[in-house]
């Protein structure tokens, strides 16, 4: 609470209201600040994934994306029985994603399991567009989209 409000409702109601705006805010402070950075994020991996495509002799890393949406995702679609995945420490809004399980490279990326897309989408929160019926290559392609902005 700034100088000004602290003066027109007195130093106690500032220092009790301070707080608690504070608490109601960050939460959106911290996603808004996560797409923000995001954005850059998305068009470096954008730009590593072209040169990658149509450069392949040279490696390019990729940047984690931060963490968007809050809580803890549940597994992707699929056809048969869910996976049993190992524990995932939770990541905050505004986070990277460490690596792993964060795929390093392209070439990291283009390998990756539906266990590990599994594990991808609870810390993310999200599933990428991922169908019951998509195959492996299409689920890549889909998390490729995600981290690219797409």
């Amino acid at each position: 609470v700034g100088p000004a409000v602290a003066a027109a409702v007195g130093p106690a109601v500032a220092a009790a209201v301070g707080p608690a705006v504070a608490a109601a805010v960050g939460p959106a402070v911290a996603a808004i600040n996560s797409l923000r950075s995001n954005m850059r994020i998305f068009k470096r991996n954008e730009n590593a994934v072209y040169y990658e495509r149509n450069q392949p002799a040279i490696a390019r890393l990729l940047f984690a994306v931060s963490k968007e949406t809050p809580g803890v995702g549940i597994p992707l679609p699929i056809a048969g029985p869910v996976p049993v995945l190992p524990f995932i420490a939770p990541v905050a809004v505004g986070a990277a994603v460490p690596t792993p399980p964060f795929p390093a490279n392209y070439g990291a990326l283009q390998s990756l399991t539906h266990l590990q897309l599994h594990i991808l989408s609870v810390v993310y929160n999200d599933n990428f567009g991922i169908l019951v019926g998509d195959s492996i290559q299409v689920r890549r392609d889909k998390f490729t989209n995600f981290i690219c902005g797409c």
